[in-house]
C-alpha cells in the first residue's frame, strides 16, 4: 500500500548532507541550527533569494570555526586588521579609490579554500565566498560609511527599518551598481570564468542591483603572484580601460537630477599590495570624469592578505 510520505520521513531521508569544506558528514539539525543562527540576521535589506543560511549549510560547524574574519579595522583605507604603512605610500584616494574592505584574512584555510574555486574550478565556493562577502557587508560598510560621509544610503522600507531597530544594525550604503576586475582572455579560456565576475554577479543578485562590465584588461604580464610591489605595479600600467559601450549605457541610465554621487562597488577576490584594484579605480575615475559622472568608487573584495 502506497501512503503520501510525511515530513519526518523527509527528514529522515536527508538526515546528513556533505560539507564542501572537508567533505565530512553535517547533521541535518546542524543544518537548521545554523540557518536558525545566523540567517534570520544577515539577510540583504533588498529582495533576495540569496541567504546567508543558503551558504552556510553547505559547511560542517568546524569548516565554519576555520572562517578567519576581519572583526576589527586597523586601516580605514585597505581594510586591513592591521595597521597600514602601505596605505600612507600610496594613497587609494590618489587613484580614485575611496576604500577598500574585505571578508576575511588571507588565512592557510583561506587559501586552500580559494585555490580550489580559482584554480580548481569548484563552483560551488563561489555561493560559500558570495555568502561571506554578503554575511559581513554590512559590518564593513558601516565602517565605509562612517569614513566617507557623502556616501549616501538608500531610503529603506519599513520592515526593513523595523529590523535594524529590533537587531541593533547600521544603516549601510548599498551600491547603485556592482563591477569587477576583469580577467584576460587567456585567463579565461583557461579557467573557464572570471573569478571576480561570478562573485560579483553572486552579491549584485542579493542586493537587487545592476552588475556591469565596466573594465576591460588590455595587457598580460602574466600571474603576478611571484612579483613584488614594485613590479605589480609596473605589470599593471595601463592594463586597464573602461568598456566604453558599458559606461555609455551606465551614464544613459543615471539620473542626472540626483546629486549624490554614484556609488559603484568594484569587486575582487583578494586584496594583496592594493595594485589591482588601484589600477581600475584610476582607469574608471579617468573615464567617469570624461563622462562628467560623479561617483564613488570603493572596492569590496573576498579576502585581505
Amino acid at each position: 500500500m502506497n501512503t503520501p510520505k510525511g515530513w519526518y520521513e523527509g527528514v529522515s531521508m536527508s538526515r546528513f548532507s556533505m560539507c564542501i569544506g572537508c567533505e565530512g558528514k553535517i547533521p541535518y539539525v546542524s543544518a537548521l541550527y545554523t540557518e536558525k543562527k545566523l540567517g534570520s540576521r544577515s539577510r540583504s535589506h533588498r529582495a533576495s533569494t540569496y541567504s546567508v543560511a543558503s551558504w552556510s549549510r553547505q559547511l560542517c560547524v568546524s569548516c565554519q570555526l576555520s572562517i578567519s574574519y576581519i572583526e576589527q579595522i586597523g586601516c580605514p583605507h585597505c581594510g586591513r586588521a592591521v595597521r597600514c604603512t602601505d596605505c600612507e605610500r600610496h594613497p587609494l584616494l590618489a587613484y580614485g579609490l575611496a576604500a577598500n574592505r574585505s571578508a576575511v584574512a588571507y588565512s592557510e584555510a583561506m587559501k586552500a579554500w580559494l585555490h580550489r574555486f580559482k584554480f580548481q574550478g569548484d563552483a560551488g565556493y563561489a555561493a560559500i565566498m558570495a555568502g561571506m562577502m554578503l554575511h559581513r557587508y554590512e559590518l564593513l560598510a558601516a565602517t565605509i560609511s562612517n569614513f566617507h560621509q557623502q556616501i549616501s544610503i538608500s531610503p529603506l522600507p519599513f520592515y526593513e527599518r523595523l529590523r535594524r531597530w529590533l537587531y541593533r544594525l547600521p544603516s549601510v550604503p548599498y551600491p547603485d551598481v556592482v563591477t569587477f576586475v576583469p580577467s584576460t582572455a587567456e585567463r579565461l579560456v583557461e579557467r573557464g570564468f572570471n573569478p571576480a565576475e561570478r562573485l560579483a554577479t553572486l552579491l549584485a543578485t542579493a542586493w537587487d542591483c545592476p552588475v556591469m562590465p565596466l573594465l576591460t584588461r588590455m595587457t598580460d604580464q602574466g600571474r603576478q603572484s611571484h612579483l613584488g610591489r614594485s613590479g605589480r605595479e609596473l605589470a599593471l600600467a595601463g592594463a586597464y580601460r573602461c568598456h566604453t559601450q558599458t559606461l555609455q549605457t551606465l551614464c544613459a541610465n543615471t539620473n542626472t537630477s540626483n546629486k549624490s554621487p554614484m556609488y559603484i562597488l568594484l569587486v575582487d577576490d583578494v586584496y594583496t599590495t592594493g595594485s589591482t584594484v588601484r589600477a581600475c579605480a584610476g582607469a574608471l575615475t579617468g573615464a567617469l570624469r570624461d563622462y562628467e559622472i560623479s561617483a564613488i568608487i570603493c572596492s569590496y573584495t573576498w579576502a585581505r592578505a
